[in-house]
């Protein structure tokens, strides 16, 4: 499954990332990402793994990470970039579906207009399904008809999609059931001048 298209809005770091992703001949084309310790990298790749996810969960209901069909993927305020209201996140593959997400500092119920700037962006789409006494959405456009889900799994089973995690003593945000009634797998160690730094 090619990616077409990256928006994140307001997560952390990331103010505003708009990436469409070249594909030549049918064939996607490298794409180098670049920038310092935290600047949002581990997170732009995040994002793509969890719509990865959610498209795996369709094709293949009973693969390890996605228990019964649920992916527990963390959301919360704390990743709201300072001063904003709402981060908004977007993945468009080139088979026409998307995995988006829309995450407000408050209830929907507490604004009485739309925050500035979901009107530009394809999050106008799910302000409007959040519930009032809500905060957050998640829109995912994978069809459950069997051709679509053949289709989806097809691609899954031509194209492979290898990811490593970047190590920072942090558990990943996306997880199922079992892994977030585990016991960590990891303590968070304090910096010291010794101890070796990501020079990703």
């Amino acid at each position: 499954m090619y990616l077409n298209r990256i928006q994140i809005h307001h997560y952390g770091p990331i103010e505003k990332l708009d990436i469409s992703l070249p594909i030549s001949g049918g064939v996607p084309q490298p794409v180098l990402l670049v920038g310092q310790n935290g600047a949002g990298k581990t997170i732009l790749l995040s994002h793509i793994v969890n719509a990865l996810l959610s498209a795996k969960a369709i094709a293949y209901p009973n693969t390890p990470e996605v228990e019964e069909d649920k992916v527990y993927k963390v959301r919360s305020s704390l990743y709201i970039t300072l001063g904003s209201q709402y981060y908004f996140s977007r993945v468009d593959f080139e088979n026409g579906h998307s995995v988006s997400e829309l995450h407000l500092k408050s209830r929907r119920d507490n604004y009485e207009d739309m925050p500035t700037g979901i009107n530009e962006s394809s999050a106008k789409e799910l302000w409007e399904k959040i519930k009032s006494h809500e905060n957050d959405v998640q829109g995912i456009s994978f069809y459950l008809s069997e051709e679509q889900q053949e289709n989806v799994k097809d691609s899954i089973k031509r194209q492979c999609v290898l990811y490593f995690p970047s190590d920072r003593f942090e558990e990943p945000a996306w997880l199922n059931k079992k892994h977030l009634l585990d016991p960590p797998s990891r303590i968070n160690v304090p910096y010291t001048r010794d101890t070796p730094r990501d020079r990703s």
